[in-house]
């Protein structure tokens, strides 16, 4: 995607864009507007196209209760910030989406230890954001160009202007939610 000018019908027509995760929640809306919109998803072509990639606000923010998660999720952060540096001379752009609480199945197809799926609702995630909206607001995004898309509705987004602002208290803030959780589960 090359061309970072304003949002029309065929704005996509003919681009190539990488989505990574596009078998379910965000990543397959993603592919079903972007495709609508004429873009051929697939990898992309040498010295030209686009990356994008779905990572967390748990990828910027270390949230409780999630230290796994949030670690994989800052490294494709990391990954992928580096990467942009590194292929912008090729003509290669990437994006990094930050979505907050979007509704998907991500909480149900989440794998307990012996890898079965868990099955189990997540509050948080069944009241966040339409997954198409979602999709929406990330297409919007890249239209305009915005190579970090933070997106969602709820207070997790916050937290992202919160953490530039006031690292100290965000952690404090964290800190108190995450003892608070554990002390809701004691017996």
């Amino acid at each position: 995607m090359a061309d970072t000018g304003p949002a029309q019908g065929n704005h996509f027509q003919g681009q190539v864009v990488w989505i990574t995760g596009a078998s379910g929640g965000i990543g397959a809306a993603l592919a079903r507007q972007l495709a609508a919109r004429g873009a051929r998803l697939v990898l992309s072509a040498r010295g030209s196209g686009h990356v994008a990639v779905t990572a967390s606000v748990a990828g910027k923010v270390g949230v409780p209760l999630r230290t796994g998660y949030c670690a994989a999720r800052h490294a494709v952060m990391g990954f992928f910030d580096a990467l942009r540096t590194e292929v912008a001379h090729l003509g290669i752009g990437v994006t990094t989406i930050v979505p907050g609480f979007v509704r998907t199945d991500i909480a149900r197809n989440a794998l307990t230890g012996t890898g079965a799926p868990t099955g189990a609702a997540d509050e948080d995630i069944d009241s966040g954001m339409d997954v198409d909206e979602c999709a929406a607001a990330i297409v919007e995004g890249f239209a305009s160009g915005t190579e970090e898309i933070a997106v969602g509705k709820g207070a997790e987004m916050d937290l992202l202007a919160l953490k530039r602002s006031d690292p100290t208290g965000t952690f404090r803030l964290l800190e108190a939610m995450a003892a608070d959780t554990v002390a809701s589960r004691q017996p």
